[in-house]
């Protein structure tokens, strides 16, 4: 802490992670050998006198002790704050310990990296499952960190000993408790091959294409490369099987060829108008709600049924199918990009095999991943002047256009509701309260996003986020869909908390502290900003006492103080509420399948653990929000 860089009021800067590796090391010195005896015994009984015999480096550390300060640096990184929100003051952060690490590993190359890796092997096999998910993540983060600065340097034994843990442990497998329901598919749970998953895809992020990592890092032929793009939907390698090619969702629907082959031709044409001319959102908003492309498709897929009619399954297909098409629209770029890196991946595995040819025909198969079989290669999305409006930084392009269509995504989600519930009319059946329809709406648009821009984490949770901030979903939808709610049961959806994402909590989180600047910036004094159903009489558990706020006939700061607070716990207050139900009720049910397996008897399952940890930095996290916003200096 003493030499941690910093920048005086002169502008001069001062220390710096070299500076600090060189005193660690120097406090090594501390600890000297024993001296040596007086004299020795040579062969023969004949004694010499010790002070010739001596070391040739009597200031040298003790051997071993560098294992020690690798424990002791290790064991902060491990605990460190979480990267996604500043809880802590402490300067020792996750990236500036590994700088410290990495510079001292500069400084002792012959000690350091021998040393670093019969950690990390003792790690691995004896602590990692028993890490707390946090703990584990910081962990491989490092990892990562580590070998992208110091070229991969990394013993190829380890690789091939891990993969096992990669291949076996996290095989993808029939889910045997849906015996009886649709055959469902699921990744199996290994701690050990989730911190690797996470070390090489966090490796993938920090390189500008992912086949560095097969050619440079990996070993030849290594399966490990498969897990580069493929992962969990939160990007972490772990949790539901996400099916990222995304190839047409409404491939679920009851619906037939014709109308298929319609949606295929409406969806390209839509990329076309979105990133090849630019059209402009209010000529495609009037489109997209039109009864002219329902008439083009023949009708069928207005005419849903309400069974099944969650978040996920075929009928949530066709209720929500006008969003779907735009939303698969605006993120067409992501597919593009997954599909080159997974082309990339490919061809640079087949090369660091030894195979002399490279199969250009993975370009076309690989490119239409994203295109719902209409093709999406880099001429898809060219206009008619015949340049497309994609530049090389996808995720900007996105983000940008997400932020212009936004009219089109409301709606079409408006739209979509709005047909639903005249067919249950017609069918006679109860409707559901709107505000539930829309957040159903919106946690099938998260789930068109998770299914799309899976293959990064970065993407993934840029892409939420901005739609956050645009207002087309709001913070109680992603809270829902990271904790697996694919339908419209509420707590009780999706009992077997299989779609829950491990990072559930970094992404709520986040959510959360954009809500609550938005509910800060908005004019009301209530409801939700961010279009998620809230209202201003939800029951939030909490009494906020604004009868004395004018009662002295002032109306000064603290006033101004109880309405933020007002409008803090009107946003915050029943997503926590639901976050606390829905995490026990997943809690009691894991328990409950889990009642007659001898392995669970005395520990946590992974889902439970991932629930358990994720609360308590959820909760932390959302503390830590309210109280920085509660802190600023504008309290209009």
């Amino acid at each position: 802490i003493s030499h941690r860089s910093s920048v005086s009021d002169a502008g001069l800067e001062r220390g710096s992670s070299k500076d600090v590796a060189e005193q660690i090391w120097a406090v090594s010195h501390l600890f000297l050998p024993p001296p040596p005896s007086a004299t020795t015994t040579q062969e023969g009984g004949e004694e010499e006198e010790g002070e010739n015999k001596s070391s040739e480096n009597p200031t040298s550390p003790s051997m071993g002790v560098e294992y020690g300060i690798i424990e002791t640096i290790l064991s902060l990184i491990v605990q460190s704050p979480p990267r996604d929100v500043a809880l802590s003051s402490s300067p020792l952060t996750h990236v500036y310990l590994s700088r410290v690490l990495i510079d001292l590993t500069k400084l002792q190359p012959t000690l350091i990296p021998q040393s670093l890796a019969a950690a990390v092997s003792g790690l691995f096999q004896d602590f990692v499952p028993s890490l707390v998910p946090s703990a584990r993540e910081n962990l491989s983060s490092w990892l990562a960190f580590h070998l992208t600065n110091t070229d991969y340097q990394w013993p190829k034994s380890y690789w091939e000993h891990w993969t096992p843990y990669v291949v076996k442990g996290m095989a993808i497998v029939d889910d045997a408790e849906a015996a009886g329901q649709q055959k469902k598919k699921r990744r199996k749970r290994n701690s050990r091959g989730e911190f690797v998953t996470r070390a090489i895809r966090a490796m993938a992020t920090y390189v500008a294409g992912p086949d560095e990592i097969v050619t440079k890092c990996l070993p030849a032929g290594s399966p490990l490369s498969d897990c580069i793009l493929e992962a969990g939907g939160d990007g972490s390698g772990a949790g539901a099987i996400v099916d990222s090619s995304l190839s047409l969702a409404t491939d679920s629907a009851d619906v037939g060829d014709i109308v298929k082959d319609g949606l295929v031709s409406v969806e390209r044409d839509l990329r076309g108008r979105i990133w090849g001319t630019n059209d402009d959102p209010d000529t495609i908003r009037e489109y997209m709600v039109g009864d002219e492309i329902s008439e083009s498709l023949g009708g069928n897929m207005d005419d849903d049924d309400d069974e099944g009619s969650g978040s996920g399954g075929g009928a949530a297909d066709k209720i929500w199918w006008r969003t779907g098409l735009v939303i698969r629209a605006l993120l067409n770029p992501a597919a593009k990009e997954r599909a080159r890196f997974r082309r990339a991946v490919a061809n640079a595995r087949d090369r660091a095999s030894g195979g002399m040819d490279v199969d250009e025909n993975r370009e076309g198969s690989a490119m239409d991943e994203g295109g719902n079989g209409g093709g999406t290669g880099d001429n898809d999305n060219v206009g008619e002047s015949g340049v497309a409006l994609e530049s090389a930084d996808v995720l900007t392009d996105i983000c940008d256009v997400v932020g212009r269509y936004r009219p089109v995504v409301l709606a079409t989600l408006a739209r979509d509701v709005q047909v639903h519930e005249e067919n249950m009319d017609l069918r006679g059946e109860v409707k559901k309260d709107e505000g539930d329809m829309l957040l159903m709406g919106e946690v099938y648009i998260l789930r068109q996003v998770e299914g799309m821009a899976s293959y990064s984490a970065i993407m993934l949770e840029s892409i939420v986020n901005r739609m956050i901030r645009n207002r087309i979903v709001g913070g109680m939808a992603v809270l829902r869909w990271g904790l697996g709610e694919r339908g419209g049961g509420g707590v009780n959806d999706g009992d077997d908390g299989s779609a829950v994402l491990p990072r559930w909590h970094a992404l709520s989180s986040a959510a959360v502290q954009i809500g609550i600047e938005i509910a800060l910036s908005d004019s009301g004094s209530g409801g939700d900003p961010t279009g998620s159903g809230f209202g201003a009489g939800d029951d939030i558990g909490m009494i906020i006492d604004g009868g004395g706020d004018d009662a002295d006939g002032t109306d000064g700061a603290s006033s101004a103080l109880s309405r933020r607070m007002k409008k803090i716990m009107t946003y915050v207050g029943p997503i926590v509420q639901h976050t606390a139900q829905r995490v026990c009720h997943l809690l009691v049910k894991a328990h409950e399948r889990h009642s007659d397996d001898i392995k669970y008897k005395k520990k946590l399952s992974p889902l439970q653990v991932d629930l358990v940890e994720g609360m308590k930095q959820f909760i932390s996290s959302v503390q830590h929000h309210v109280i920085a916003a509660m802190g600023k200096e504008d309290l209009s």
